[in-house]
């Protein structure tokens, strides 16, 4: 990120590193089947997990960051993200924080919410930017595109990155981070075919 901001290719931007651990709740308090739990498919308990972990955040991490950083506090210069589970809690903040955060980057998420959910009716989701993606060969790859098509059915744009050799590891998100910091985060929202057609190519899948 860093080389990215010296390259001019990113204007200076902080990036936020917390975790949802330690917060005096766990996954535990909220998992609503032990088996689904076991194959990353309990939908409504990690639900109710991550919105636990994001009204803490609005009460105390956010506050913080304000306060104590030169941020801005405007909705369009705000994006989340994360991967893996952190990429299921990325999700999370996308039907539940619309007026915050005006982009959003999940990588390698859990199962997201099926077409003709009511979560779809959202205030903003037509109003934000969306990147999607897992690698190629990740176990969360099913996952990630179903998503997408429940996004095509429900008429929501986004934008998605696939690494063709990339598993659930590092380098795959490495690379989607790449992609999302150097060509699609701060340009202007929803994504579009021309902000596609940036991104795409940025790097070679290999």
């Amino acid at each position: 990120m860093d080389n990215l901001i010296a390259s001019e290719h990113l204007e200076p931007t902080i990036l936020v590193c917390p975790n949802f651990y330690y917060l005096g709740f766990t996954f535990a308090d909220y998992q609503t089947n032990a088996t689904l739990q076991t194959e990353y498919l309990d939908v409504d308990g990690y639900s109710a997990f991550f919105n636990a972990v994001r009204e803490n955040f609005n009460a105390y991490l956010f506050p913080f960051i304000e306060a104590n950083y030169r941020v801005s506090t405007a909705r369009s210069k705000k994006a989340f993200g994360g991967l893996a589970l952190g990429g299921t809690f990325a999700l999370t903040m996308l039907f539940n924080s619309t007026q915050n955060f005006s982009s959003y980057a999940i990588m390698s998420p859990t199962p997201g919410p099926a077409a003709g959910d009511p979560i779809y009716n959202t205030t903003g989701l037509n109003d934000v930017g969306i990147f999607n993606g897992a690698g190629f060969y990740d176990n969360t790859f099913p996952a990630a595109r179903e998503w997408e098509v429940a996004l095509d059915k429900e008429e929501i744009g986004y934008l998605s990155h696939y690494p063709m050799n990339g598993a659930h590891q590092w380098s795959t998100w490495q690379q989607m981070l790449y992609v999302y910091l150097k060509d699609v985060l701060w340009e202007p929202t929803p994504y579009s075919s021309e902000t596609n057609t940036r991104a795409i190519g940025t790097l070679p899948d290999y």
